[in-house]
Formats: C-alpha cells, sequence, structure tokens
C-alpha cells in the first residue's frame, strides 16, 4: 500500500496566481500630452486672406477658443491649446500651427 498512510511524503503546495508588478515608470514619448510639450505648442493662427468664414473650426474647437468676427475665423490666444483640430477641419488650409521654436541647449556639446 503506498502512497498512503502516515508514511506518505507531504504534497507540494500549489501556487497561487504571480502577484502583479506595478508598471515601470517610463519616459515620455515624443507626441504625449506632458506639461513639458505643452508649454511648447503654439496656438493656431488664422490666415484671413483665405478664411471664408464657413465656420468648420469654430464648431470643432474643443476649447471654444476659435469665434466668427466680421465674417471671418478668430483665435482667443488665451484659450488655444494648440491641439490642431481647426487645422484639420478648415477647407481652405487658413488655419496654422508654426512649429515651436527649438531652444539651444543649457550646456552645448563642446
Amino acid at each position: 500500500m503506498s502512497g498512503s498512510g502516515a508514511n506518505a511524503a507531504p504534497r507540494p503546495a500549489i501556487p497561487g496566481p504571480p502577484t502583479p508588478r506595478p508598471p515601470a515608470a517610463r519616459p515620455p514619448r515624443p507626441g504625449n500630452v506632458t506639461e513639458a510639450n505643452t508649454r511648447q505648442r503654439q496656438k493656431a493662427v488664422i490666415d484671413r486672406t483665405v478664411c471664408t468664414g464657413c465656420g468648420a473650426c469654430v464648431a470643432c474647437c474643443p476649447t471654444g477658443a476659435l469665434s466668427l468676427q466680421a465674417g471671418k475665423a478668430s483665435v482667443d490666444r488665451s484659450l488655444c491649446v494648440g491641439c490642431g483640430a481647426c487645422l484639420r477641419a478648415c477647407p481652405t488650409g487658413a488655419v496654422s500651427l508654426p512649429r515651436a521654436r527649438r531652444m539651444p541647449p543649457c550646456f552645448p556639446e563642446s
């Protein structure tokens, strides 16, 4: 009668599910919205000679930074976050987002 009785070896404990690890902190990838790159974002600029006043940019702006004034789109720079929604919505290409100027490095390489 092997395997039964008092002489039988104790069964090994069955391990439970693995303990989940906290996610590792990763540096932000370019393009992610972080405090650092939102400060560098440029505000929308309207070319009033090209704008037809259709209001497509005004309708899609998530922050309400765009409005129609005198039949042309206008940007409230204090509300604009530079998301580019108006740029994609404008059928005439009157909206642009100039690129942020690159700042020189603090410690130039010698």
